[in-house]
């Protein structure tokens, strides 16, 4: 009578019966994003401001904002926010602080401050026609403030100022004659007026 063949399969420890399971591996907790806040001041009513803000790690991240704003889903790291001077109706307008690094925890919050003001206006006066180490007699002034004396060409720039609403500046240029050598030469334009916007420069052409 031929013999049954009977088949046997291999088997490990691990399938045996009562034998441990290895555990799956436990996936990394999501890093929670951090909240920006972003407020904006300095600026007349209805300019906008420039503020980017990009990841310093290399990621493909960058966002820009014109005025007041909260970011709640930006990814925890140093980021590196930029400010660029404005221009609008009554001149430009720059940041007191051009750039700067942030650090947005996660789950937490980082605020940006960003503060403009007006750039100075400046007054170009080019001074002709008077004889070698002769002065002249210039007086300038900006916003009725006190003026200053110009005996030479030169460029003066306006007072600083931090009120948004601020007119431009107003320039006023007052010139005298002047005697030298028995001559007596006479300024033309004696007297000049102008308004100049923040951050640009006028020039007046002086001629004894």
């Amino acid at each position: 009578m031929a013999g049954v063949a009977v088949a046997q399969g291999c088997s490990s420890a691990a399938d045996a019966p009562g034998s441990p399971v290895a555990p799956p591996p436990i996936a990394p907790a999501p890093v929670v994003p951090g909240i920006v806040s972003i407020t904006v001041a300095g600026l007349p009513a209805g300019a906008e401001g420039s503020i980017t803000l990009t990841a310093s790690s290399g990621a493909a991240f960058a966002r820009t904002a014109t005025a007041a704003v909260s970011w709640p889903d930006v990814p925890a790291g140093r980021y590196r926010v930029s400010l660029r001077p404005v221009r609008t109706p009554l001149g430009t307008f720059a940041p007191s602080q051009s750039s700067f690094d942030l650090d947005v925890p996660s789950a937490g919050l980082a605020t940006v401050s960003a503060v403009y003001r007006p750039v100075p206006s400046a007054l170009d006066v080019q001074i002709s026609g008077l004889p070698d180490n002769t002065a002249a007699a210039v007086a300038i002034g900006a916003r009725g403030l006190p003026p200053t004396r110009l005996e030479r060409s030169g460029v003066m720039l306006a007072p600083a100022q931090d009120d948004p609403a601020a007119a431009p500046d107003a320039w006023r240029l007052l010139a005298q004659e002047v005697t030298s050598g028995g001559a007596r030469y006479v300024p033309t334009p004696a007297i000049f007026d102008t308004i100049v916007a923040f951050g640009d420069t006028a020039r007046v052409a002086l001629r004894y």
